[in-house]
């Protein structure tokens, strides 16, 4: 028996009314989570234990092969902090040059600052401790946003333990998400993707309260910190919370400047181990050796100029 023509237009209508539905309630289910993170007390419960269902359901139930990821033991991290002419000669925290090498913050100044000092951060709020890393030198330079010509020390880190952390930082999933899938009545597509661009987007004012209230709910279930893709960077950025901070031990540390806006780091070391730390592959303009050489001799006059003042 064929469908006419008015049978087919009914199908096709309901079609696009559930599709709006389920974009409709993703989005419900997004703002809920927006305002419950707000602290907004006139969010709709209903709504929001829905969105909070649904986001347990999806990461570590029914997409957890997507979602949680285990960080190897040994596994190398970066962590910068930016030097500022204070910093110069502060022998105590690790600073000082040598003959060819200009040596970065030791330990204590590589780590996370104590809580009196620690500021609310992306996954952390104020005056809790976070350690945070990223994938690669470039990533954690570009993540301080550096000014042209400013030192950074960078810092590299290892995992001594197994860690079981949220990963949002995935372009790409080897499954896919069902978008339509009736166990949720939403595009949990559209609504996944909301939430893992709130761990992107840069925020200008500081007000991290939702990424902050998403991370302390899968903190509370026992996940160990998350993994985000950088907004300035090509790399991924890593948060492990405050009771997994010493299960890292820090390597070492060295100076690189700030060369260009294109952040073009350059190493400060005349060792050819350390290399620059390109941002952006296409950077082909070369530093002249003359102009490195300057560079390092004008940075380790200053630090041992400092050095001096404080002896």
């Amino acid at each position: 028996m064929r469908e006419d023509n008015s049978d087919i237009e009914v199908i096709k209508q309901i079609a696009e009314y559930e599709i709006e539905m389920r974009d409709g309630n993703s989005i419900a289910l997004y703002n809920s989570l927006v305002e419950w993170g707000k602290g907004n007390n006139e969010v709709h419960t209903e709504t929001l234990n829905r969105a909070l269902n649904i986001l347990n359901a999806v990461v570590l139930e029914d997409y957890r092969d997507q979602f949680v990821i285990r960080i190897p033991k040994g596994e190398r991290f970066y962590r910068a902090r930016l030097v500022e002419e204070k910093d110069y000669g502060e022998l105590g925290i690790g600073l000082y040059p040598t003959s060819d090498r200009l040596y970065g913050f030791d330990w204590k100044g590589s780590k996370e600052p104590p809580k009196e000092m620690a500021k609310a951060g992306r996954l952390s709020y104020n005056n809790e401790p976070a350690l945070y890393l990223a994938t690669d030198e470039a990533t954690a330079c570009s993540e301080v946003k550096p000014k042209i010509r400013q030192l950074i020390s960078v810092a590299t880190f290892i995992s001594e333990e197994e860690l079981e952390i949220i990963d949002f930082s995935k372009l790409k999933y080897t499954r896919s998400l069902n978008s339509y899938d009736d166990k949720y009545s939403a595009d949990i597509r559209s609504f996944l993707g909301k939430v893992r661009a709130l761990f992107i987007e840069p925020v200008y004012n500081g007000d991290y309260c939702v990424t902050q209230k998403i991370a302390k709910y899968f903190r509370e279930k026992g996940y160990q910190g998350f993994k985000y893709k950088s907004f300035h960077a090509n790399g991924d950025n890593y948060t492990f919370f405050q009771e997994n901070m010493r299960k890292f031990k820090w390597e070492s540390s060295r100076i690189v400047i700030n060369y260009a806006t294109a952040n073009l780091f350059l190493s400060m070391d005349k060792v050819e181990d350390y290399a620059d730390i390109r941002n952006i592959e296409n950077i082909e303009k070369e530093v002249s050796v003359k102009t490195r050489a300057k560079l390092f001799k004008q940075t380790k006059k200053k630090f041992c100029e400092e050095a001096k003042k404080r002896e």
